[in-house]
């Protein structure tokens, strides 16, 4: 017997449009919040020799180079009239405002993370900030599909109005990876290697994506009753609390200055730069 698996993602009809307005509007309004980041990022490299906030903006930015793929699973369609695109594949072409906005919403989520891991953080503040980051992407989601900037389609769970809300939970999830991973990477990261962190939001986006939403996935492309759909989305729910409930004890079990486990235990592992 031979399963089926992403055979019916559609490309995007050509009747979907978001219009030049729409497209311009959004552009601005989600690519400007990464671009009004910027300075203030390079602004704390010259000053506190804090370099971090500029490359996880680089690493967020860098984060599209699977939006394509990530898109053609999850159902997503990007109109054509949209300003860009920048990169292309599956059918699937990728605005251009989407390298700015991940600058923000995945890069610099990320960093604030890390500096709440890094100072201490209880269970609870890391619970929190998966909640923050939800509210994030939330902001970011709702009025894209509102105003018609992209669509998902398909039989999508736990839909609440234009907006899949299980897309929440696994980009804040992946947020969170990439402030835990910054967390338990920056004291290793000296000198050159430190551009190590330009892949930093990268890796925690697009391992949430891949390793925590595939059953979400299934219920798209399966189309099971109604019942099964949401099972299935459920699973890919506990998955991510699960990944946050283990982050919250790692980071909680540090010392209250954030450095980490693995770092106090490594000989010269001790130099962090301020956050």
């Amino acid at each position: 017997m031979t399963i089926s698996y992403l055979a019916n993602a559609l490309p995007v009809p050509d009747a979907v449009k978001a219009g030049t307005g729409v497209g311009w509007f959004f552009t601005i309004w989600g690519g400007g919040i990464g671009l009004l980041a910027l300075p203030w990022c390079v602004h704390r490299g010259f000053r506190d020799k804090n370099w971090l906030p500029t490359l996880m903006w680089f690493g967020g930015a860098l984060a599209i180079v699977p939006e394509p793929l990530i898109d053609h699973v999850c159902y997503l369609w990007w109109p054509n009239d949209l300003p860009g695109p920048v990169l292309s594949g599956w059918d699937v072409n990728v605005p251009l405002f989407i390298p700015f906005a991940y600058a923000f919403f995945v890069g610099l989520d990320g960093y604030i993370g890390y500096v709440f891991m890094r100072r201490g953080i209880s269970i609870k503040g890391v619970w929190m900030l998966f909640l923050v980051f939800i509210v994030s992407d939330l902001a970011l989601e709702y009025p894209g599909v509102g105003l018609g900037a992209y669509e998902y389609y398909g039989s999508q769970p736990f839909q609440l109005g234009p907006l899949p809300l299980w897309v929440t939970w696994i980009n804040a999830t992946g947020m969170l990876l990439g402030a835990f991973i910054l967390w338990l990477a920056s004291p290793h990261l000296k000198g050159w290697n430190r551009l190590f962190v330009v892949m930093i939001p990268m890796l925690g986006y697009v391992t949430s994506w891949f390793t925590l939403a595939w059953p979400n996935y299934m219920a798209l492309e399966w189309d099971p009753p109604i019942a099964v759909r949401f099972a299935l989305s459920s699973l890919s729910l506990a998955f991510c609390l699960a990944v946050v409930a283990a982050i919250g004890r790692a980071v909680s079990s540090s010392r209250a200055d954030g450095h980490s486990p693995i770092a106090e235990s490594s000989a010269g592992a001790t130099s962090h730069v301020s956050p």
